[in-house]
């Protein structure tokens, strides 16, 4: 289950935009339109290759599934938890409207 969720509201645009997440989220999308849609984005930093390990931000490329009105996205986008405050991951819905999910840092609080 996502831990963040977008609405594609029913004026093609994404609530909220930028979306602000920390590492290691989870994120869907909710279809608020009337019409069946698909969410992508491109791959991000760079994949592991022989001997290399892949970049902290690495995502490969990403699509859900075809959402109905009224439904949340599958699968659910994953934001890596080695991915550093101020990464921006874009992605777009069918129809070419695009939105941006940031990566924010987070304080831990100490136990008193």
């Amino acid at each position: 289950m996502a831990d963040f969720s977008v609405e594609i509201s029913s004026d093609g645009t994404f609530q909220p935009d930028p979306l602000n997440v920390p590492a290691g989220s989870l994120v869907s999308w909710n279809n608020q339109t009337s019409a069946n849609h698909v969410v992508s984005a491109p791959a991000q930093g760079t994949p592991a290759v022989g001997d290399t390990p892949a970049s902290p931000n690495y995502v490969p490329a990403f699509q859900t599934t075809n959402t109905f009105p009224g439904l949340s996205t599958t699968p659910e986008y994953y934001i890596p938890s080695s991915a550093p405050a101020g990464t921006t991951y874009p992605y777009s819905l069918d129809t070419g409207e695009s939105g941006t999910i940031v990566v924010v840092g987070v304080k831990v609080i100490p136990d008193i």
